[in-house]
């Protein structure tokens, strides 16, 4: 067993990924990608906890402040957008960095 596995083409492919850079990278934006939706759901439910409030509570916990119901929804849509802006960042980032890996492997 131990015989066939030394003679495993991966440990020869090894050298071909030498920028250790890139490996690390994409693995970080793939966790960036599967952190992505999990954030994106907690933000959406806290904003449906908002809007699910009635008016009257809202008034009567933020008196001073009539657009506070406004202000959150921008906030939590603001985040969301932040989270968009990440997920397309890491998306593409691991996409690069994993195709060139496996352009050089493959080359």
């Amino acid at each position: 067993m131990k015989k066939h596995a030394e003679k495993t083409p991966f440990k020869k492919l090894l050298p071909y990924n030498k920028p250790i850079s890139y490996i690390v990278t994409a693995i970080i934006a793939s966790a960036n990608n599967g952190a992505a939706m999990p954030v994106f759901g907690v933000i959406l439910a806290k904003m449906l906890g908002l809007l699910s409030l009635p008016l009257p509570i809202i008034d009567y916990l933020h008196p001073d402040d009539p657009d506070f119901l406004k202000n959150e929804i921008h906030r939590y849509c603001l985040y969301m957008a932040i989270v968009a802006l990440l997920s397309g960042l890491g998306s593409f980032l691991q996409r690069y960095m994993f195709g060139s890996l496996g352009n050089k492997v493959t080359h």
